[in-house]
This record gives C-alpha cells, sequence and structure tokens, in this order.
C-alpha cells in the first residue's frame, strides 16, 4: 500500500470517530512521531483511538510487537510469542496459574526505514491541505503557482512585521514612545499621523517640534531595541527560520534590528551589509553567502538609522542607491514580507524604477482586500493573499499569521 493509499484509509476509518481529514493526518503524524521519540510504544487504554492505525501498520508490515511479561509482579524477559515458555515459572505467558500469575504488555516499533517515506509524504500532504485553506482565493493561488516558478531567483525583502514576535516595537508602537519630547499642543496632531499611518510626517515633527537631534533619536532606537529584544523565542513563533531555511543567496531589509543575522548565526556567522558598503553590484548578485542588506541602517551602528524625513529624502535620491536597487530588481524577484508598502519615499523609488524595467515580484498579506491586491498588481506586484482568523480581541491573530507564512514558505523550500 503506498503511503498515499494509507493515509486514505486512516481517514476513512478515522471519520467514524468524527474526526476530519486534516485532524486525521495530525493524529498519523503524531503518532509516527510518538514511535520515533522511543525505543518502544507501550498501547495503552488511551490510545484505544488508535487501534485501527495499530492494524493498518500490522497489514502492511510497518510495525514489530514484542511482548513483556512479568510472573509474580516480577518484570521477566521480552519475547514475541504469548506461546512461549516463562523463563521464571517454565508456563507460557499466556497462562496463569494459582501459583504464578502473568501480566503481559505490547511494546510496539516501528519499522522506520519502511516508515521516514510515509511521514514525509503524509506531512507533505498536511502542508497541502494548510497551504490550500490559507490560499483560499483561486487568483492568490495562481500568484503562489507562478512564485514556485520563480523561486531561483527569489530575494526575499522583510519589513518590520517579522521583527514584532521577538518583543520589538511597531512603527506606530515606537514613534509613539517619543511623544512625550514633545509639548502638548503639539501631541494630538503628532498621534494622529502616526494613526493614520503618515510615519514620515510624524518623523518630520518630532524632529521640528522637539529638542531631540537626529543622534538623539538614532540612539533613543537603539536603546529601545537594547531594551526590548528577546531572541529566545520558539521557531514555531516567528518566521526567521523559514527564511533561513529558503536559502536565498541575499535578504533585504529596511529594518534596523539583526534577528537574522543572529539567529543564522547558529549554523555559520555571515555579516550584516549596508546597502552603502557593497561596492561591486555585478559580483555581490553572484554571491551566495546568504547576507542580509539593510537599506535603511543598523542599530549597532546608530548614526547609520534613516530616521527623519530629511535623512529618508537623502537616502532616496541617491544615485548610487537607486542604482542598486534598480540592479536586484533586474535580476531577481522579491517576496515582500511583514512589509506593509506605505513607506511613501521606497514605494515612489520602486514605481519609478518599476515603470523603467518592468518585472514581477510578490508580496505575502493576510486578510488583503481584493481592490488592494489589484492596486498592487499595476505595480508588478502579484499579492499572495492568506486567509488569517481574529483572536477573542477581533483583532487579527498574529500566531495565524506566522502559521500561514510558515506554510507558504515551507512549500516554497520543497
Amino acid at each position: 500500500m503506498s503511503s498515499m493509499s494509507l493515509t486514505n484509509t486512516v481517514i476513512t476509518k478515522l471519520k467514524e470517530h468524527k474526526i476530519e481529514e486534516k485532524a486525521a493526518l495530525e493524529l498519523l503524524i503524531k503518532f509516527l512521531k510518538d514511535f520515533y521519540t522511543k525505543k518502544f510504544f507501550q498501547f495503552k487504554s488511551d490510545y484505544k483511538t488508535l487501534q485501527e492505525l495499530i492494524d493498518i501498520f500490522k497489514e502492511e508490515d510497518l510495525i514489530d510487537i514484542k511482548l513483556h511479561y512479568s510472573c509474580n509482579n516480577t518484570p521477566v524477559d521480552t519475547t514475541t510469542h504469548f506461546q512461549d515458555k516463562c523463563l521464571n515459572c517454565g508456563n507460557s505467558i499466556n497462562v496463569s496459574t494459582n501459583e504464578y500469575k502473568h501480566e503481559v504488555t505490547s511494546l510496539y516499533s516501528l519499522k522506520k526505514n519502511k516508515c521516514y517515506k510515509l511521514f514525509d509524504e503524509a506531512i507533505k500532504i498536511e502542508q497541502e491541505l494548510s497551504l490550500d485553506s490559507y490560499l483560499e482565493k483561486p487568483f492568490y493561488k495562481k500568484n503562489y503557482v507562478e512564485l514556485l516558478a520563480r523561486k531561483e531567483s527569489l530575494v526575499p525583502f522583510i519589513g518590520a512585521g517579522l521583527s514584532i514576535p521577538f518583543n520589538l516595537p511597531s512603527w506606530p508602537e515606537m514613534l509613539e514612545s517619543f511623544s512625550d519630547h514633545l509639548e502638548d499642543d503639539t501631541k494630538p496632531f503628532y498621534l494622529k499621523l502616526i494613526e493614520e499611518g503618515n510615519y514620515m510626517e510624524a518623523l518630520t515633527i518630532l524632529g521640528e517640534r522637539s529638542l531631540l537631534t537626529d543622534k538623539d533619536i538614532q540612539q533613543e532606537i537603539k536603546n529601545l531595541f537594547d531594551e526590548r529584544l528577546i531572541l529566545s523565542i520558539s521557531e514555531e513563533d516567528h518566521n526567521y527560520k523559514d527564511l533561513i531555511n529558503l536559502d536565498s543567496p541575499f535578504y533585504l531589509t529596511t529594518n534596523y534590528d539583526n534577528i537574522f543575522t543572529s539567529l543564522k548565526a547558529k549554523n555559520k556567522f555571515v555579516p550584516p551589509l549596508r546597502w552603502d558598503e557593497i561596492d561591486d553590484i555585478q559580483t555581490f548578485l553572484t554571491d551566495k553567502k546568504g547576507s542580509m542588506i539593510h537599506l535603511h541602517g543598523v542599530v549597532h551602528v546608530p548614526q547609520t538609522m534613516i530616521v527623519t524625513k530629511d535623512n529618508y529624502e537623502k537616502l532616496y535620491n541617491d544615485e548610487k542607491f537607486e542604482s542598486l536597487l534598480s540592479s536586484f530588481m533586474s535580476n531577481k524577484t522579491f517576496l515582500f514580507l511583514g512589509f506593509s508598502f506605505s513607506d511613501k519615499f521606497f514605494v515612489d523609488l520602486y514605481e519609478k524604477i518599476h515603470s523603467k524595467i518592468k518585472g514581477t515580484h510578490f508580496i505575502i498579506l493576510p486578510n488583503v482586500p481584493f481592490e488592494k491586491a489589484k492596486e498592487f498588481s499595476k505595480k508588478g506586484l502579484k499579492t499572495i493573499g492568506i486567509k488569517v482568523s481574529n483572536n477573542d480581541s477581533g483583532n487579527l491573530d498574529s500566531k495565524d499569521l506566522i502559521k500561514g507564512i510558515k506554510c507558504v514558505l515551507s512549500n516554497i523550500q520543497e
């Protein structure tokens, strides 16, 4: 029986227990994982719903069974047949007398070489089902298929949204933390700009109506990052490990943090780069180091961080910066993640370059309205819209969003 047939058999039998297809796959995968973590697996009463699985595995010669027995409550030996004689009393182990009482426990172990492929294919089927549930709209599935066709040239472009699980502030939260530096009559307008997503104008107000210099703002951000950052979170609670597993030749980000580089360093340290450290673009594009390129500076060198409107204008009017981004867009396919595409300076430059060289790039967004996706498509930006549930407060469920992105990225790796 092929793994696909086995999976279908499991689903059919488990439906008798009112378990749906996805849950049946999860049960099969858990069943296999439980076996893999132990030399033997004891079949107890709380695993009654798995009896069907045990029977199927027996039929397909995927499982070994041994019998561990005791005589008068004293463990004796492990054998394979109930007819075997007890080494203590000489009776068959399936016979108990007034003088000698046997207790027999079945111990199961997988024939692992046969089950590895089954496990991998069950995982793959589960991923495909999850992908179908996240990419609910057919046009998003078509965009995803096109993304797969371009995966060899794929370069992730990472925004602030992916760093939030590490306890770093979002742009609105970070800007709001600076409001105490403004006079009371300025605060309401400043906070309204933030609420509207007009971060550049808010930065301008901060620079003009507070006592903070560019250097002060940069240092405040560094202090905030140093205080807030928590790197020791589970891989299930973020998407950076999924990005590392893509093994792209390089990555781009507008973030200041070094989360990606820190996590990747556990396998191999590849230093982060600021965009102005790249001298030879042609050579760099053939590099396979997997470097993270920071476009807006890095937190460990505070003076490099782009934090005011003047900083942004200077950067986005720099011909070398435009040339670099143009080279990337000409030769690679961007995949934007955690990126709202609301940064006016970046969007203007992106549209300027795209109008000249055309090309196609992709963006992953949760619960994106159709009109928004249509607007992006006019910019050569195809949307991978994932359906994400809301939490109890009615807000976007951040854990489900992480799972949705994880599902998309893991399928790209196949």
